[in-house]
């Protein structure tokens, strides 16, 4: 009997110690966990932030992210987040409800509208502040010049590492719907990308591929009454919240750069995967089918809409620093010369073949130290920028007419 009850004694003993180790690992468990969710790598990573929302949306293209600059969109694979806002500028939402980087504008007004249409050359984030771009500039100018006669509003819808090709989705399901007087198509070196590959094909799936969001983990984290579940353990407990941390980075490939989850790779193989000589050879050899005909498709589309187009090729920096972006491509100058000649070309016969007006940059009116990289430029080579488009489109009266279509939807 004394046995038995010695037994049982032991037995409640060893319980009571399992559950004060288990008790002492969770509290170090959370303590440690604790510690590491406030370092600042992790309290200033935008995963963070994300795990720390109190109301998510279930359309990820729709982010209350305020830190997640793109999302994921169906037709156009990825565009800006209207809820973004930049540690530079955190006073402002960098981009409309469309994800255009320009204030939101009032819908009742008479203003001439204008669409500037290209990659992060037109975005310019975060090379300069929104109104140090060259479009807002731009704005400024005809507002001041046209003061007494109308007002003009011009949308950013620059993307970074935009291609023709979600120049074209964007103009269809979006850009055309806003009535717009005035095209600007600024573009050509993210389609370079396209062409310098090994492969080759029309709707450059051989470059583009989707992040994967809108399954597992994440998905459930952010929808849902087990969605609400999770997030309610995870503000009770600092070790599931870690546990959080490290499965969505690792399942989702959470984008620091962009601060939230990724939504697109730009460039499968990289942005110069071949060497030098091969590049070149394609260059001389392959035709830019996709470029020419999507290009061609947003100008024609447009005219048949009442917009005008004005088609203007990019810049480059110096030979000597061409090399600098996105990486250190040394030996690709004479590749990143000829693309960009190859590109303008094209644009010059599209603007001949649809009878749209072309122009290009006075290329000497740009200092070298003006350039950031090979083609984003500071704040003064954005006023230059805007300063010779401007007084193009004063020299070019027809430019600055309102469509009849325009004027009747108003």
């Amino acid at each position: 009997m004394m046995k038995v009850s010695r037994n049982k004694k032991i037995k409640k003993e060893n319980i009571l110690l399992l559950i004060g180790s288990l008790s002492l690992a969770i509290m170090v468990m959370e303590v440690g966990s604790k510690i590491l969710l406030n370092t600042n790598r992790i309290k200033n990573a935008s995963m963070n932030y994300y795990l720390n929302q109190k109301i998510f949306n279930i359309n990820p293209s729709l982010s209350n992210n305020i830190q997640q600059r793109l999302v994921p969109n169906p037709y156009s694979l990825y565009k800006n987040n209207p809820n973004y806002i930049s540690k530079n500028e955190p006073k402002i939402k960098q981009f409309d409800k469309n994800g255009y980087r320009n204030p939101d504008y009032s819908k009742n007004n008479n203003c001439f509208k204008i669409i500037a249409f290209g990659g992060s050359t037109t975005q310019e984030y975060p090379y300069v502040k929104r109104t140090e771009s060259w479009t807002m500039q731009l704005k400024d100018m005809l507002n001041n010049k046209f003061k007494n006669e109308k007002c003009f509003i011009i949308y950013n819808a620059g993307l970074p590492f935009g291609t023709s090709a979600e120049l074209l989705t964007e103009y269809i399901f979006n850009g055309k719907y806003l009535n717009p007087d005035l095209i600007i198509i600024h573009t050509g070196v993210n389609d370079a990308v396209a062409l310098l590959q090994k492969e080759y094909k029309t709707d450059y799936s051989h470059i583009r591929a989707r992040g994967n969001i809108g399954t597992g983990f994440m998905y459930i984290y952010g929808n849902g009454k087990i969605g609400k579940i999770l997030r309610s353990i995870g503000d009770f407990s600092s070790t599931i919240k870690l546990i959080y941390y490290i499965v969505i980075k690792f399942e989702t490939g959470f984008d620091p750069v962009n601060g939230g989850v990724t939504s697109y790779t730009p460039a499968i193989s990289g942005v110069l995967p071949l060497s030098p000589d091969d590049s070149l050879r394609i260059l001389k050899e392959r035709d830019h089918r996709a470029f020419e005909s999507n290009i061609t498709t947003i100008v024609e589309m447009a005219k048949i809409n009442g917009s005008k187009v004005l088609l203007v090729p990019l810049i480059q920096a110096s030979r000597d620093k061409l090399t600098l972006w996105p990486e250190n491509k040394k030996g690709y100058e004479d590749v990143l010369i000829a693309s960009l000649e190859k590109h303008t070309q094209i644009l010059k016969k599209i603007s001949l073949k649809t009878k749209s007006n072309f122009f290009k940059f006075n290329r000497t009116l740009f200092e070298d130290k003006w350039f950031i990289d090979n083609c984003h430029l500071n704040p003064k080579g954005s006023k230059e920028k805007a300063n010779q488009l401007f007084n193009y489109l004063v020299k070019t009266e027809k430019l600055l007419k309102y469509n009849s279509k325009s004027i009747k939807k108003n």
